[in-house]
């Protein structure tokens, strides 16, 4: 018996069943055929290969193999370990040389590849600049160390730089403990180290006055300096013209110092083992003066940092000038102790100038820099610390820990690498730029490319300073990340400065923040500055910008509107060319009768970088002659234009 019925319902289909069914089929044919097509316009992405061709002390020369369809090509490199990043603009070969490097350092050399369309595969490499050439002791067997006749002795290797201590006015003649105030007349400080002289305070906080003798004797200041300059003629040469011996005046480098000296890279130098350098100055700190941080507190009162460390005759009062040279992998590793840097505290009348530090690597506890740990009414000229590693817990900077009381000016100075602070106040150039009231300090013509890093504890930082009372910060930028890496409590973060802090006016003015700024739930992002005293502020000054894409910050805490500190893009900050537009006020100087170029506009699509030289006096018979070009803000400028980086 057949079934013809259910055979026809079978066979015989309506027709959109058999419409669908050949769309279907259609539909199925196309996507292969697009598929196809797809895999075939988008192959597997070949990988991307790199490798060290050249190495020497300052450059480092890379090639690489990528995927065929790469037309565009970024090198980035930074210090291992270190996270300050430089990068090229994008280049159409496969090599490349990296330049203006530190010797003897680590880098990571990384190379990431494009079209207009798409990315490909990044590679990095890592490599180690050499040493450069070691050179003789430039001054052997000298006996006039002032050949110049400019009243400054010179200084040849290590061994004089730490000489310098026990001769900190800069008279040629090994200082002698001072007779305290108060003591009897035939007080003497053999076997002694403190003196307590008379009582201040009010009651019940009264506190005796320290007077501390410092780390040497007498006897042992003469022996040691007479042992680094060695047959010295009378008044160590210091002779004018008419062969009338003044006093010397200070010191000033005659060759470039490594503190690596044996140039491995290990820490088995005769300064750079164990704790490492000790600052310039008339006594190490550990805690507050000789109190650890307990027992301060069993006194009934907590001394200030001027009444224990502040004594005058123990701070550097002399010139240092640095003559364009350097001084390289400086190592201190003190984290109890205050005052740390080449120079722990340097005092009324000092100037540091020409001063180059290479690389350093700093640990302290308060008042932390490279450079020095306080300034106190001195000035700080034309210096510069590259590639910083810098750690303490109150008062850190790239280059300085901090300008005390009144009247320090630092001006034509620059700070890069990072800076990591525990504590209270730290910046990427600057840790505390002190000064209350009518006692001003200033910073004019510096930048900071610095990674500041906010960790426990930490509540204040920003880019170029921290903490700052009453200060004049003029023609100044930062680049700079500025970060909170700790939740607990409240941080203020600040692309220029963390906090100002001023009854009588907050000045800043012809400056610009670009670094990105980050932190908690509970922190204050200030694009430019993240608190101060007076709000509105009693900004004295203006034509400060920042830079809204890059530094992530929308807002700037202490700023009236658009009128005193403005948002800008990176297109606004970067298309002028010349002082014109929103840098109108930012034109060249007048000082006496020449016209000094403050910025450098670059292209339109470069950021302006400082370029401020000032002149060099011509009565100052300390400025080295040979070198009366040398600026390194220039020198930064044109390092920097090459290298892509701004």
């Amino acid at each position: 018996m057949s079934m013809p019925i259910l055979s026809n319902t079978i066979i015989q289909r309506p027709r959109w069943v058999v419409r669908s069914v050949a769309a279907l089929a259609a539909l199925a044919a196309m996507l292969l055929v697009v598929l196809g097509t797809v895999s075939a316009q988008s192959p597997t992405q070949q990988p991307t290969t790199i490798s060290v061709s050249t190495v020497n002390d300052a450059t480092i020369g890379v090639t690489w193999t990528a995927d065929n369809r790469a037309t565009r090509f970024v090198v980035f490199w930074w210090p291992q370990g270190n996270r300050s990043l430089s990068q090229m603009m994008p280049l159409m070969q496969r090599t490349y040389t990296v330049s203006g490097l530190e010797p003897g350092t680590r880098y990571v050399v990384r190379v990431q590849p494009s079209s207009e369309s798409e990315s490909f595969p990044a590679a990095q490499v890592v490599a180690t600049t050499t040493q450069p050439a070691r050179t003789a002791d430039p001054c052997p067997s000298k006996t006039d160390y002032d050949s110049d006749n400019d009243g400054l002795i010179e200084v040849c290797n290590l061994q004089q730089l730490d000489a310098i201590r026990h001769d900190l006015d800069g008279n040629g003649v090994a200082d002698v403990a001072p007779h305290p105030p108060g003591a009897p007349s035939d007080f003497t400080w053999v076997g002694k180290d403190v003196f307590y002289g008379e009582t201040r305070g009010v009651r019940p906080y009264d506190w005796k006055v320290r007077y501390l003798r410092g780390d040497y004797t007498d006897a042992e200041r003469v022996t040691l300096y007479a042992a680094a300059f060695p047959n010295a003629i009378a008044n160590m040469g210091c002779y004018d013209d008419a062969e009338t011996p003044p006093a010397c005046r200070g010191y000033e480098l005659a060759a470039n110092l490594d503190f690596d000296e044996n140039g491995n890279g290990a820490r088995d130098d005769t300064y750079n083992s164990g704790v490492g350098w000790r600052p310039i100055m008339g006594k190490t700190y550990p805690g507050y003066g000789d109190l650890n941080w307990r027992s301060r507190f069993h006194l009934g009162h907590e001394p200030s940092y001027s009444q224990v460390a502040f004594n005058r005759a123990k701070m550097f009062r002399a010139v240092f000038e640095g003559n364009g040279r350097t001084i390289a992998n400086l190592y201190i590793n003190r984290p109890e102790t205050y005052g740390i840097g080449l120079f722990g505290h340097v005092g009324p009348g000092a100037q540091l100038r020409n001063v180059g530090l290479i690389s350093p690597y700093i640990r302290g506890y308060e008042a932390v820099g490279p450079l020095a740990g306080y300034v106190e009414k001195g000035l700080v000229s034309a210096s510069y610390a590259r590639n910083v590693d810098v750690a303490a817990r109150w008062h850190s900077g790239g280059l300085l820990g901090g300008l005390w009381r009144r009247d320090a000016r630092v001006t034509e100075s620059y700070a890069t690498g990072q800076v990591y602070g525990r504590g209270y106040s730290h910046g990427g150039l600057i840790g505390l730029i002190n000064g209350w009231s009518r006692n001003r300090n200033s910073v004019e013509y510096t930048f900071a490319s610095v990674h500041v890093v906010c960790a426990v504890y930490c509540d204040v930082a920003g880019g170029l300073g921290g903490l700052v009372p009453s200060p004049s910060i003029h023609a100044s930028y930062s680049t700079g990340k500025v970060e909170r890496v700790t939740t607990a409590g409240n941080g203020w973060l600040g692309g220029i400065v963390g906090q100002f802090q001023s009854a009588v006016r907050e000045d800043i003015s012809n400056s610009y923040a670009t670094g990105r700024i980050s932190g908690g739930p509970g922190d204050t992002i200030g694009a430019v500055i993240a608190w101060c005293t007076n709000n509105p502020p009693k900004l004295a000054k203006w034509n400060t910008y920042w830079n809204t894409e890059t530094t992530h910050a929308t807002v700037s805490p202490c700023s009236r509107g658009d009128s005193v500190i403005e948002r800008k893009t990176t297109a606004e900050l970067t298309a002028p060319t010349s002082a014109t537009g929103i840098y109108q006020h930012w034109g060249p100087v007048q000082v006496g009768d020449a016209t000094i170029p403050v910025w450098d506009f670059g292209t339109s699509s470069q950021y302006p970088i400082l370029a401020y030289c000032a002149p060099k006096p011509e009565a100052d018979l300390s400025w080295d002659t040979t070198r009366s070009e040398h600026c390194p803000l220039r020198e930064a400028t044109q390092w920097g234009r090459t290298l892509g980086k701004r």
